[in-house]
């Protein structure tokens, strides 16, 4: 036992080193790419005064499986920082600090659909609690914690049961970008423990995720060039149609003390269809500095813990106390319970 923990102790390690070593000699490579909108692989994070009305949405999930039956318990909400030069003066709620706990039940769908079912209920209920936010708030800038599109595991197969349901939460995610554009909101998602190889895939570098490589490579105060999100072909921008071309990512290290955040933001200025199909001779500058800086400032308030205040504090409200689900589950003693969860020996 002990040498089996030893030994991967030391693997680790020799893998910290690997990629702390192939981090420095990229970093003196010059290493260019057309997937790098901005030119250059590496920019140095600017400070955005912060003023007006700053949203962010977040929601809360606990979910119990029964025979045939799924339930689901959610709290979603929505906060307003209001800012003067950087500086909080008030604090806002919608519907309220801790709204009520809602249920959503659905039945006969197969193990793997109720994993997507779970995901698409609470993203079509923050979606539309970020639209309310906008029509409550009037904010200029809407955080969401984590992606502002659904991940490829959120999309179900066509003739699946929930694949309705799933359209429906693309049709918001398409409200939500409209209003954004309309009202000249910054869309920004930000990704505190993001796995994504956005990064690494283009680099060709190491088996590994994003943010552990970028530890090695970016310096505090830096982030990385502009990317697409993805591909066009990928098929939840296919479904996103319009809307493909204007979703972008960059990392950003803004701690020591810390790993690099995912930013994953709308732009609709510029010409974002030309940059989708590999136009590299378009002048960037400043196209992609509003979102990025307005994320950047909002998290450089702790060198220990780089996120947006107002994202812990909706975090905060919107998080479920476990024993919301024990009262659930003893008001189904009626229901058969599954197998696994009821075993008499152990």
């Amino acid at each position: 036992m002990h040498d089996k923990l030893f030994s991967a102790i030391r693997h680790m390690t020799e893998f910290g080193n690997q990629l702390k070593e192939n981090a420095m000699l990229l970093r003196t490579s010059n290493f260019t790419s057309e997937e790098f909108l901005e030119g250059v692989m590496i920019k140095n994070l600017t400070a955005l005064p912060i003023n007006g009305n700053v949203c962010a949405v977040d929601s809360g999930l606990l979910s119990h499986s029964m025979h045939g039956v799924d339930i689901l318990l959610l709290r979603t909400v929505a906060v307003n920082f209001l800012y003067h030069d950087s500086e909080l003066v008030s604090c806002s709620y919608y519907p309220s600090k801790v709204p009520l706990t809602e249920i959503e039940v659905k039945t006969a769908l197969d193990e793997h659909e109720s994993s997507v079912w779970c995901s698409i209920v609470r993203l079509k209920n923050e979606i539309s609690m970020a639209i309310s936010a906008i029509e409550n708030f009037s904010p200029s800038i809407l955080l969401l914690d984590g992606s502002i599109l659904p991940l490829a595991k959120d999309r179900p197969s066509n003739d699946s049961a929930v694949f309705q349901e799933y359209n429906e939460l693309i049709m918001l995610y398409k409200k939500l970008y409209n209003l954004c554009k309309e009202k000249n909101i910054l869309l920004i998602g930000i990704i505190k423990d993001s796995r994504g190889r956005r990064f690494v895939d283009v680099i060709n570098n190491i088996n590994c995720n994003d943010s552990a490589f970028l530890d090695h490579l970016l310096n505090k105060g830096e982030r990385t060039s502009v990317m697409r999100y993805a591909h066009a072909g990928q098929p939840i921008l296919k479904d996103l149609e319009e809307f493909a071309n204007n979703i972008y990512v960059s990392y950003m290290k803004v701690s020591d003390n810390d790993l690099p955040l995912r930013i994953e933001f709308l732009e609709f200025s510029g010409n974002s269809r030309d940059v989708a199909e590999g136009h590299t001779d378009l002048n960037f500058d400043n196209i992609f500095d509003n979102s990025i800086s307005a994320a950047y400032s909002l998290s450089a308030i702790s060198d220990n813990y780089a996120y947006p205040a107002i994202l812990t504090e909706v975090d905060l409200c919107a998080a479920l106390d476990g024993y919301e689900l024990e009262r659930l589950k003893h008001s189904l003693v009626d229901f058969k319970p599954m197998r696994r969860n009821s075993r008499p020996f152990r």
